[in-house]
């Protein structure tokens, strides 16, 4: 049996009507695959292996409803069940409709018992569970309470806002506080200490200019998002990237990607080849046209005294052709050593996520350490900066064969060795400021207290001290686009959340200061915050940023193919 967990928009495409043009699945249910399409306006799971454990689709939060759903099957279909479940990868499924045997070839309808929410904001969802060999059928999924069937949700937003290349007046600034009710005394601390920012788009960053004070003695500025898919925090990070570069001398702009690939990115960006260059370095997630444009002022800078140049800190492969990028950076720097590495990558693929291979693993380990000690004093080619980047990414390996174990995503492995990274990239470059570019899940600080895994800026964190900065970015409404690209509304946030509070400066875009001699009793609260715009967290924000971005309306990415 294996799990597919795929964040969608809330109570969206129920139908099935509405198909994605690339893959022919269904829109706000996550990925296709050869198990799963969309057949005569019907959702069809084939099951490969005997089984298919959830399809997943996010509900909005109502305290009470039931759910109904048409099933039908073909062949030895044992089991085939629509379930309501509260939680991720421990999900509690609270009431069930389906069929637990012989599922029949005609269409049924089934209904939940009723389902009682818990009191506690919750992470819903829809998950749509098979057992057997065949094939089923699922269609018209309805919830409703007392009063009748739920309306579908409206489409979110699918175009990103415009960004000019201007400063808001005071009144385009001004937004009304979200509805959501917060402590008086929270509200005013706010409103009292924040810093407007006053464009998206501009390339005059003088509103920005706090941040020289906020900034001093640091060596690496992180700066978070609480979804990949908001163009927003794309074009605010543009002038915050801009203005600590020209301002305060930070040359290096790191991202949660793959060390040899944003490596090998410098060679298009030299070039003016902005695309290129984005397109080798990042993931997908960030192939959009504000990030394009960051690529662009980039390579605008290349020519200069103090040209700005990426950098990565990931142990996985990224980037439009990651392995082969891999490949040709191995040979340059390691030479016939290249080969061995790949063989070790081979075996890696091999054991990802399989069950009962300690031995095999620990051999791996072993084969790794003793490559890892080969190439210390080793004479290597390759310019230093490539050299290091190889080097730190190989290092990291060990830990990614750990990461991928079954079960292993509490001990965190992944973020340990981008810790590890971010740093190593720090010191080799001494004499200018770090830009760490990444989602708020990996920079903050004590992600432990959060999901039981910890984050990479704990690492950087404690290696460096107070010459790291973590800046967390969050949304109080709008759009964004899921990993996937499907749009997704950003859910409203609930009375007393860290968005709701922040939301009470009344300006469209600005900063807050938490960690410092003025941090605000709210911010050693634990508070309920959105990720990804609609999965419930619970963090004291002074244990995890030391500043906040608050953008009161978010909109989802325009994508470079």
């Amino acid at each position: 049996m294996w799990t597919l967990i795929a964040l969608a928009a809330a109570q969206q495409n129920l139908d099935f009507s509405q198909v994605r043009d690339d893959d022919g699945s269904a829109a706000y249910w996550g990925w296709g695959s050869d198990q799963i399409t969309v057949d005569e306006g019907a959702l069809r799971i084939t099951p490969a292996e005997g089984s298919f454990d959830r399809y997943q689709n996010h509900v909005p939060l109502r305290r009470r409803f039931r759910a109904r759903v048409r099933i039908r099957g073909e062949g030895d279909i044992e089991r085939a069940v629509l379930s309501i479940e509260t939680g991720d990868e421990a999900s509690t499924v609270l009431g069930v409709a389906g069929r637990a045997k012989g599922v029949k070839a005609r269409w049924k309808t089934y209904t939940t018992p009723w389902i009682e929410l818990p009191d506690e904001p919750a992470e819903v969802s829809l998950g749509l569970r098979v057992v057997g060999s065949g094939s089923v059928w699922f269609d018209d999924i309805e919830l409703f309470d007392e009063q009748g069937v739920f309306p579908e949700a409206p489409r979110p937003r699918s175009e990103p806002h415009e960004f000019p290349d201007r400063h808001w007046t005071a009144g385009e600034r001004r937004v009304e506080p979200l509805p959501a009710v917060v402590e008086p005394d929270d509200a005013a601390w706010v409103r009292e200490h924040h810093h407007p920012i006053t464009s998206l788009g501009a390339t005059d960053t003088s509103d920005l200019g706090f941040l020289a004070d906020e900034l001093q003695g640091v060596r690496v500025v992180q700066l978070g998002e609480s979804s990949h898919g908001g163009e927003d925090f794309n074009a605010l990070r543009i002038r915050l990237v801009r203005y600590l570069h020209e301002e305060l001398g930070y040359d290096v702009l790191a991202f949660e990607s793959s060390s040899v690939a944003c490596e090998a990115a410098n060679g298009p960006l030299s070039r003016g080849e902005a695309e290129l260059a984005m397109k080798t370095c990042v993931y997908g997630v960030w192939w959009t046209e504000q990030v394009r444009a960051l690529f662009a002022y980039a390579a605008s800078t290349q020519g200069t005294e103090r040209p700005l140049r990426v950098a990565g800190y990931d142990g996985q492969l990224s980037g439009m052709d990651g392995m082969r990028t891999l490949e040709r950076s191995l040979e340059e720097v390691l030479g016939a050593r290249a080969a061995q590495v790949v063989a070790l990558l081979d075996r890696q693929d091999v054991l990802e996520n399989a069950k009962g291979k300690e031995t095999e693993r620990e051999a791996l380990l072993a084969d790794w350490a003793a490559l890892l000690a080969g190439l210390e004093g080793a004479d290597l080619g390759g310019a230093e900066s490539q050299r290091g980047a190889v080097l730190a990414w190989l290092g990291s390996q060990p830990r990614m064969v750990r990461h991928r174990v079954p079960g292993a995503f509490a001990e965190g492995q992944r973020d340990l060795a981008m810790g590890e990274q971010l740093v190593d990239l720090a010191r080799r470059n001494p004499d200018v400021g770090v830009i760490s570019w990444a989602h708020n899940f990996h920079v903050r600080y004590d992600g432990d207290a959060i999901h039981g895994s910890p984050s990479h800026g704990r690492g950087v964190r404690e290696a460096l001290g107070d010459a790291v900065f973590t800046i967390g970015a969050y949304a109080g409404g709008g759009s964004h686009a899921l990993n996937n690209r499907d749009a997704a509304w950003v859910v409203p946030p609930p009375d007393g959340s860290l968005e709701a509070i922040l939301s009470h400066a009344g300006e469209a875009v600005h900063y807050v200061r938490i960690r410092g001699p003025e941090t605000p009793g709210w911010a050693t609260r634990p508070l309920h915050t959105w990720d990804f715009g609609q999965s419930p967290e619970i963090l004291v924000p002074v244990d995890q940023y030391d500043a906040l971005i608050y953008v009161h309306e978010l909109s989802p990415p325009r994508y470079v193919p």
